[in-house]
């Protein structure tokens, strides 16, 4: 098993969430374009409380959707940094035969052993990349935000991963 020095495959282009625009609150704390209404105590309390009372859903759903999409990157960094281990490991094993061992078949054993475990630490990234991606998504349709991302983020991960799978065969063909 040699170690090529091929480099990693790009990282994805990092998508900032919307921010909530600020309201604009008229300095006479009348509604624009109407007279203002009377300063009664009554009325006054009302347009007060108007002004401090700020729109919470929306900020509350862009720091969701923020904190969602940080989930992918750390889902990333996560699965790669557990393929680079899992590699490295692979290579410790087969230097730890004696050189009798190092035979192509003991090379061949080790690398389906490794290619098994890949194959299911890829099913178990595959599963909760779905779970953020559709938690994303109902987010994002719950604050009535365009959900098209999703099958960007989906189409994004497919190439990725395709990008690896190829890295790592390539590597020790």
């Amino acid at each position: 098993m040699e170690n090529a020095a091929e480099p990693e495959p790009p990282a994805p282009v990092e998508q900032e969430p919307p921010e909530a625009a600020p309201q604009k609150v008229p300095e006479n704390n009348a509604p624009e374009n109407k007279a203002p209404e009377n300063k009664t105590p009554e009325n006054q309390r009302s347009v007060e409380n108007a002004e401090v009372t700020p729109p919470a859903p929306e900020k509350d759903s862009a720091q969701s959707v923020a904190a969602i999409i940080a989930e992918l990157y750390v889902l990333r960094a996560h699965y790669t940094n557990a393929l680079e281990e899992m590699r490295r490991s692979a290579l410790a094993d087969y230097d730890a035969l004696s050189s009798e061992q190092k035979t192509n078949a003991a090379k061949q054993n080790i690398g389906l052993e490794y290619l098994k475990r890949a194959g299911t630490l890829e099913s178990e990234c595959d599963s909760r990349m779905e779970d953020v991606l559709s938690r994303l998504e109902k987010e994002l349709k719950n604050s009535g935000n365009d959900v098209s991302i999703i099958n960007d983020v989906r189409s994004t991960y497919a190439n990725e991963k395709s990008l690896m799978k190829a890295y790592y065969m390539n590597m020790y063909r």
